[in-house]
């Protein structure tokens, strides 16, 4: 896990430095938002609900 949230920092730093302030916002929004429905996604199919 730890290894994932470094990668995944380190290409944040990476296109940080390329896109524009809304572009962003947009991304802080989309990105939680998909981390909990990919979530809820697998805790969903280990239950089967």
């Amino acid at each position: 896990k730890g290894t994932l949230l470094t990668l995944i920092g380190t290409g944040w730093s990476f296109f940080k430095l390329y896109l524009q302030d809304k572009e962003k916002k947009v991304l802080m929004i989309v990105i939680p938002h998909q981390v909990v429905a990919n979530r809820a996604h697998v805790i969903l199919d280990e239950t089967g609900a």
